[in-house]
């Protein structure tokens, strides 16, 4: 697996994040060099590892915490919602244009 794959992979993966961090993160990743990108690689890892654990610390200290982390990724939901549906869309008129 490429190095940037899984970059997007393991970004994909924290739920902490919004599309435009990620999309930031992703882009500056690309122009690293080798030994910046596997340092990457391993913070991203760590922060996947440890996402719940950090939650569950988050819940302990604010009760509320869980509706704001849900107001969150509702928001961030409809924000790519669109993006998602002309990517769908797109997929589908390539297939149809490959049966004409």
């Amino acid at each position: 697996m490429s190095k940037t794959k899984e970059i997007r992979q393991l970004l994909d993966q924290l739920y902490s994040l919004t599309p435009a961090e990620r999309g930031r993160i992703e882009e500056q990743s690309e122009k690293l060099p080798p030994q910046a990108v596997a340092e990457i690689l391993a913070i991203l890892r760590q922060a996947v590892a440890h996402q719940d654990t950090m939650l569950r610390e988050r819940i302990a200290k604010d009760p509320s915490f869980p509706a704001q982390l849900e107001a969150f990724l509702r928001q961030n939901l409809q924000s790519i919602k669109p993006v998602a549906e002309r990517i769908e869309r797109a997929s589908t008129d390539r297939q149809f244009g490959q049966l004409s």
